[in-house]
């Protein structure tokens, strides 16, 4: 049987209405020339880069009339919805340019430089304020990033310290951890409300910035009633094994030493 004429349908993978037009990126193409006779469009020439066929060439000629009465419709849509797109960029641009992000994350810098780039880079004033108003926060994040950057060991303490409830999901990315030992237990943990300059990372004085000997960390998570011997409790032996362990790994990679978990000591490191 011969069919000379169908229905022609597009199935949208994707959605992005625009003025009564669907701009969604790909498509699928069903001709249906009879309610039993449905193809997709490999009857017509259309293949997976969308190249124009011969077979799709003819196709398109015999419905010339029909593409040239929704043509100028679809260009018009397409024209605005491009000039929406750049003044919509263009807006956020001016608001915060898209080398912010890489600006103050991909190249840590102190305070100061960080201040003068933005204002140099940033037209919106509401961003430059911020940073011009919160520079002392700036500058105490600046000093935790030299500190945790020394070495790959106090990297890692550091890491420990604010992961530590969570150690198999520690990683090497500074910019993945969060201050989890204080601001998860620190409201149900009287000894971490008491000693909150010992703990908490925003404080110069956290545990979090002083690498310690073994012997020295367990009289002082002992004398502030943290440390457990009996294998429960907030911190434990188990705990410190972990610890001193990957320390001594880092610490003397390549020597006989790491087999051993207590021998790391304030010389060492």
């Amino acid at each position: 049987m011969k069919y000379e004429s169908c229905v022609l349908a597009i199935k949208r993978k994707a959605t992005l209405p625009w003025k009564g037009v669907e701009l969604g990126s790909g498509f699928e193409i069903q001709l249906t020339y009879a309610p039993k006779v449905q193809v997709d469009g490999s009857v017509i020439g259309i293949d997976d880069q969308f190249d124009l066929t011969p077979q799709l060439a003819q196709f398109l000629r015999i419905n010339d009339q029909l593409i040239h009465e929704y043509h100028p419709g679809l260009e018009m849509n397409l024209f605005d919805y491009r000039r929406w797109a750049r003044r919509n960029a263009q807006t956020k641009k001016d608001i915060l340019t898209y080398e912010f992000l890489s600006n103050v994350y991909c190249s840590p810098k102190d305070a100061h430089e960080l201040s003068k780039c933005l204002v140099h880079n940033e037209k919106d004033p509401r961003v430059r304020k911020t940073f011009v108003e919160n520079e002392e926060a700036i500058a105490a994040a600046s000093e935790r990033l030299k500190f945790v950057s020394q070495s790959e060991a106090s990297t890692w303490w550091y890491l420990y310290w604010v992961k530590i409830l969570s150690t198999k999901t520690i990683l090497h990315c500074l910019t993945a951890c969060q201050d989890d030992l204080w601001r998860r237990n620190h409201d149900v943990v009287s000894a971490l409300q008491t000693h909150a300059e010992d703990f908490d990372p925003h404080y110069p004085t956290s545990i979090a910035y002083r690498l310690l000997p073994r012997a020295v960390l367990e009289s002082f998570l002992t004398q502030r009633g943290l440390l457990t011997t009996k294998g429960k409790g907030f911190i434990h032996t188990g705990v410190l094994n972990k610890l001193y362990f990957r320390l001594n790994q880092i610490v003397f990679k390549g020597s006989s030493k790491v087999c051993s978990i207590s021998l790391l000591n304030s010389r060492d490191i």
